[in-house]
């Protein structure tokens, strides 16, 4: 038998068990946040429940070929309902079944790319290998796969997006760039909110053309040109939209939104005497105020409404600011989660334990968490920017995305908020994983200093 020097060992014959026992790790991972993820598949109801959601019905009416012809269905964003007539046209009857089957996959991929992006940002193990599964096991992520809502793909394609976004700030890879403005274009599309994704985007290009990396101008101005293009398609949308159903935007969702604040919030005194007295009206006999919103609308035109809400709130800023700031408040002890249907019958059965177990567990996060996290995240980009006197552009993307994700629903919604920024999660997931790992770090440093000091000052006594 030939004795190696002990050094050789290491360097031969201990590198290839430690790659063994990494690739068993990531194989555990992976297979308790498949089994998990089935456990929580298993005990929803079919996915024809899913037409059952409040907005479901209104994305599967939308179809495509009136775009054609210069008109629409319905105003409701326009991808959703372009996934669900392909799959009608692909799968006939079976189309929701296998639209559900897309967003299972495109779930279970956004895992992969998270996990790609945790390598990216230098996350080592056991952070990584457990940030990765609570990302993947979480019902407020996976619980959206089986409704035909747009949810599940809007947390899947954010995944997406930050990986190319990552990959253009490391290493300035212009295909990776435009292939974030795609994504971001589609995101548009899918939920309007996303629309905040180009404007960050047109920010950084505009940062980044006056303090670019070396050769990059000329990375940015094509950019720049891409961006230009998406803003181009989304505004020949809006202007379509607008023809049709008075609104400029992708959707109609807003003159309806804002009138609801009004009615919840008692802004009764708007400059439109007629919607005024109508609405009072109806109020007084009992309304439901969904439905006095619907009717309001109807009755009015979304024009008039979206000019007397928008006159009441500029006219009544502090208010307006003051009752937003509350509803805030009163909502950061709402739980994030996913609107998958649990079967009653199984309930009370195993499945249903180990589902609630699930949810103990894999699901932390609640609004004021993430809230809390976003400004954290911002206090260590102001820091880093200031020692180091440059940009910490991942941190800086992480904070604007996240930070913007949280507001954003409480200005353009009025309800749903934790529905409307589930697509936050992700980053929340990414921080977390930032600052275990950084932790971790920081101990290991004070460790080696005592270490390193321990014999000095024994010396010394």
């Amino acid at each position: 038998m030939i004795l190696k020097p002990k050094a050789m060992m290491n360097k031969w014959d201990k590198f290839p068990a430690r790659k063994t026992r990494k690739f068993a790790v990531w194989v555990e991972v992976a297979f308790l946040i498949a089994l998990l993820r089935l456990i929580q598949y298993h005990v929803v109801e079919p996915v024809a429940a899913g037409e059952y959601y409040p907005d479901s019905s209104m994305y599967i009416d939308f179809d495509s070929s009136t775009i054609l012809h210069g008109y629409t269905i319905n105003a409701r964003p326009p991808v959703y309902g372009m996934l669900l007539d392909f799959t009608e046209a692909v799968f006939g009857s079976y189309y929701l079944e296998a639209t559900v089957a897309i967003q299972i996959l495109c779930s279970a991929l956004a895992v992969f790319v998270f996990t790609a992006i945790m390598g990216r940002l230098h996350i080592r193990g056991p952070w990584k290998q457990l940030v990765v599964l609570f990302f993947g096991a979480s019902p407020a992520i996976a619980g959206w796969d089986h409704c035909i809502l747009t949810e599940s793909l809007s947390l899947s394609l954010a995944v997406f997006f930050f990986y190319f976004v990552l990959r253009y700030i490391q290493e300035r890879e212009l295909w990776a760039g435009i292939t974030a403005v795609f994504l971001a274009t589609v995101m548009s599309f899918l939920r309007p909110q996303f629309q905040i994704y180009l404007a960050l985007l047109a920010v950084f290009c505009v940062l980044k053309f006056w303090l670019p990396e070396k050769n990059e101008r000329k990375k940015i101005l094509i950019l720049v040109a891409f961006l230009l293009c998406a803003m181009g398609i989304i505004l020949s949308y809006s202007a379509l939209i607008q023809k049709q159903y008075s609104v400029f935007s992708i959707s109609d969702a807003l003159p309806r939104q804002n009138l609801k604040v009004c009615i919840d919030r008692g802004y009764l005194d708007l400059d439109d005497e007629e919607v005024a007295q109508f609405l009072q009206e109806q109020l007084s006999y009992g309304a439901d105020t969904w439905k006095l919103t619907d009717q309001a609308v109807e009755r009015f035109g979304n024009r008039r409404i979206a000019k007397t809400t928008k006159n009441y709130f500029i006219s009544n800023f502090p208010l307006y600011i003051r009752d937003t700031i509350t509803v805030i408040r009163d909502t950061l002890k709402e739980q994030f989660y996913g609107y998958d249907i649990p079967i009653p019958e199984l309930q009370g059965t195993l499945w249903g334990q180990l589902t609630r177990r699930i949810y103990s567990v894999f699901q932390p996060f609640t609004i004021g968490c993430v809230l809390l996290i976003s400004f954290l995240e911002g206090i260590v980009m102001c820091v880093l920017w200031v020692r180091n006197k440059s940009v910490p552009w991942i941190h800086t993307a992480l904070f604007s995305i996240s930070i913007s994700t949280f507001f954003t629903p409480y200005f353009s919604t009025c309800a749903e908020y934790m529905r409307t920024m589930v697509s936050i999660l992700p980053y929340m997931y990414i921080l977390i994983a930032l600052f275990l790992n950084w932790s971790a770090d920081a101990i290991g440093r004070k460790a080696s200093m005592v270490k390193s000091r321990g014999p000095l000052e024994e010396n010394y006594e």
